[in-house]
């Protein structure tokens, strides 16, 4: 080989090496871009893996979502039963049951509350069941060590217990079945539906069951939902 071949070699040697880091760079900076970018938002976005802190994982800031497992809340003790999961910032969270009848609202509770006396991190979740044959509302919030617990009579709007002879026959709705919803402040945010009466339809669109329209159709309504303040 002469001495120009062996100077040739090495330019093209040198060449490669430099077209290899540049392949090498280029994957590098592609699996960032297209793999590494989408993965960090997504963590951050669902406050999963370094991105958690004290917030609850796969719910997104100022959302609430409806959980896939149900907690506890065992369909051999519960007619009906709904987890959610939360992460806000707010000075309270509330649950409220609004009981109608042929369209009347004949009944506001308050089932459960936290509250403070400014805005802080609420991050946790909430129970809410109708144990079997009781004739009650159960209700538990709970974020970083608070917790509101609840037990709603609702036999005084008629809702029935297993020592009556005649039930009539309930349908049932969750608002955001697993999904998740943007908590808007001072806006209620649906959560269950249950009702009641020979006209009883349940829609798949929330609004249209809780439309005065079709609310003075039913017997007997309970609508229940969260505001956060």
């Amino acid at each position: 080989m002469t001495l120009e071949d062996k100077e040739l070699a090495a330019i093209v040697k040198k060449a490669r090496r430099k077209n290899n880091r540049k392949i090498i760079f280029t994957i590098i900076f592609s699996l960032i871009l297209f793999i590494g970018v989408p993965l960090t938002l997504y963590l951050r976005y669902y406050n999963y893996g370094p991105f958690q802190g004290d917030k609850m994982t796969g719910v997104p800031d100022n959302h609430l979502v409806q959980s896939e497992n149900d907690n506890g809340l065992s369909s051999l003790l519960f007619d009906y039963g709904s987890h959610l999961m939360f992460n806000t910032h707010a000075t309270s969270i509330t649950v409220f049951v609004d009981t109608y009848h042929f369209g009347d609202r004949v009944g506001h509770d308050s089932a459960a509350s936290l509250t403070y006396e400014k805005d802080v991190d609420l991050s946790g979740y909430m129970n809410i069941g109708f144990p079997k044959g009781e004739g009650k509302l159960l209700t538990e919030i709970f974020s970083k060590g608070a917790k509101s617990s609840a037990i709603t009579d609702l036999t005084q709007y008629g809702y029935p217990t297993e020592d009556e002879e005649a039930s009539p026959s309930f349908g049932g709705v969750i608002s955001i079945e697993n999904n998740q919803v943007k908590i808007q402040k001072k806006q209620e945010i649906p959560l269950f539906y249950l009702a009641s009466g020979d006209a009883l339809k349940i829609y798949d669109d929330f609004k249209l069951n809780i439309a005065h329209e079709n609310l003075k159709t039913l017997n007997l309504v309970f609508y229940i939902y969260a505001l956060v303040e």
